[in-house]
């Protein structure tokens, strides 16, 4: 968590001027009291645990099946295709690894942004409720069992979309194809 986070929180928690909603979280008063709370709230939601769980079982999953990725090379490529494609599941997977943990280096700088964009889309009492419910056994208890549910959510949506997946891939290598032999075609090299 960031320095300037840990400020924020403790900053909110010394805070004893402002208005509150009754027997909950103070509402803002000030600009910056509302950064702070979007920053707490921040953390709250997207605690790094929570956030580094959500991306491992994201990444767990992101990948689309062998079949469904050779579906898209040339037909008589296709039975080589799937023995490479297998072959190289252990490297592809290697690399979602890769921008999942760089991906989770970047928590800092966005759990900063998340806060500026909360207290700029919410008022200053639905800041202060949001926190009031986050830091509730039921808010925790969602928030514990997000991980669950997006492990459990992605393979369905990942196989949904595959589909959809696969052919924009084609049509993006049928354009980039066409691209290529008009400016062969033009520059007489090859493109």
């Amino acid at each position: 968590m960031s320095r300037g986070m840990l400020s924020a929180c403790a900053l909110l928690i010394a805070m004893g001027g402002c208005s509150t909603v009754p027997g909950g979280t103070p509402i803002p008063r000030t600009e910056g009291e509302k950064l702070e709370l979007g920053a707490r709230l921040a953390t709250l939601i997207y605690d790094e645990k929570t956030i580094s769980d959500l991306m491992d079982a994201v990444s767990s999953t992101s990948l689309p099946s062998d079949k469904a990725l050779c579906e898209s090379a040339p037909e008589a490529k296709r039975p080589d295709c799937l023995l490479l494609m297998i072959k190289a599941r252990p490297k592809l997977e290697a690399v979602v690894q890769e921008v999942i943990d760089d991906s989770k280096s970047l928590m800092p700088e966005l759990m900063d942004d998340t806060a500026s964009v909360m207290t700029e889309i919410y008022t200053p009492a639905e800041l202060a409720k949001m926190v009031d419910f986050y830091s509730s056994p039921e808010g925790q208890a969602i928030m514990k069992k997000q991980p669950e549910v997006m492990k459990r959510i992605v393979p369905k949506i990942t196989a949904r979309m595959e589909p959809y997946q696969i052919e924009t891939t084609k049509k993006v290598l049928a354009v980039l194809q066409e691209a290529f032999a008009e400016e062969e075609a033009a520059t007489g090299e090859p493109g």
